[in-house]
């Protein structure tokens, strides 16, 4: 079995941002079978302050029993949890940092908004966009492009290939050589 496992990072996004996150994920989750269910993961790497909101807000979506809290000191996992993840889900409207090139490392293509500041590293190659709007037309925007990618896994291949290939172009492939995962 195949799953589809999406990846957040709670320490990074404000409390609205990881609503966001819980939202479209149940929005997207709750209109599939249960057959699907067993295929999907959500695995968000918080530490202890963004733990406590992601617990509130997975309770408040129904997703408390679905959402896999990766601790950020367990840097093993994370890196377990990166190399297995099918997306990273960043809705957030500014870029941070190292993280994008971290993702497109991994040959994980970020979901996030579009905005000037993302897509000074991302590009529909190796990301997929949502303009911004209100919360509510966001979270549907964002569990619309998450029902894409999961049932499309020939756009999950390219768009894997395409952050692989974006990373050698734009960062070049020796300077992630001894990867640390950051957070």
């Amino acid at each position: 079995m195949t799953f589809f496992n999406i990846l957040s990072l709670a320490d990074f996004l404000s409390e609205d941002e990881i609503d966001t996150v819980m939202e479209s994920f149940s929005d997207f989750y709750f209109k599939l079978t249960s057959k699907h269910h067993r295929r999907i993961r959500l695995y968000i790497v918080a530490g202890e302050i963004a733990k406590i909101h992601v617990l509130q807000s997975a309770k408040k979506y129904q997703l408390d029993k679905l959402v896999e809290i990766i601790p950020n000191e367990d840097k093993k996992l994370i890196k377990n949890v990166y190399q297995s993840a099918s997306v990273m889900f960043l809705p957030i409207q500014k870029n941070i940092g190292e993280i994008v090139p971290e993702a497109l490392a991994f040959g994980l293509p970020v979901l996030c908004y579009d905005t000037e500041d993302m897509k000074e590293y991302l590009d529909q190659t190796c990301g997929m966009f949502v303009r911004p709007k209100t919360f509510s037309q966001s979270m549907l925007d964002f569990a619309e492009k998450i029902h894409m990618l999961y049932f499309d896994p020939e756009a999950r291949k390219l768009l894997k290939k395409g952050a692989k290939r974006k990373f050698g172009l734009t960062f070049g492939w020796n300077r992630y050589e001894n990867l640390e995962v950051v957070n």
